[in-house]
């Protein structure tokens, strides 16, 4: 399928391993996985395989287990673009992950921290 897209919002360095797996599943054996570059536009880390104008060039490619914990450092480093939410509940820290194969950037996969709100 050459139009598939996923989004995932959620919490914690586990669903985030595995959401990194399933991004990257289309090309079944991870061991042909491998992250070129990056770049980091409106609070987003967008994560590239291939070479690109706009990334920024890693000085080595990372395969699925270097970028996931690439990405889930910035996701713990860099604060969520919004305010915490004021409601009747509580909010976390987590992360919305994107991988769209038809985007207008060329890039495998943007991550960005979101806040996750919990209720009573």
């Amino acid at each position: 399928m050459d139009n598939r897209s996923i989004q995932i919002k959620s919490t914690g360095n586990e669903d985030f391993k595995l959401a990194m797996i399933l991004a990257c599943s289309k090309w079944g054996d991870r061991s042909k996985f491998k992250i070129k570059g990056y770049r980091v536009v409106e609070n987003s880390l967008q994560l590239y395989q291939f070479d690109c104008a706009e990334m920024i060039k890693l000085p080595y490619d990372l395969d699925v287990l270097d970028a996931t914990n690439f990405a889930w450092g910035f996701i713990e480093k860099t604060d969520c673009s919004t305010n915490e939410p004021d409601h009747d509940g509580d909010n976390k820290k987590g992360f919305c992950l994107i991988a769209d194969e038809w985007n207008q950037n060329n890039y495998f996969v943007s991550i960005t921290p979101i806040w996750a709100m919990y209720g009573k």
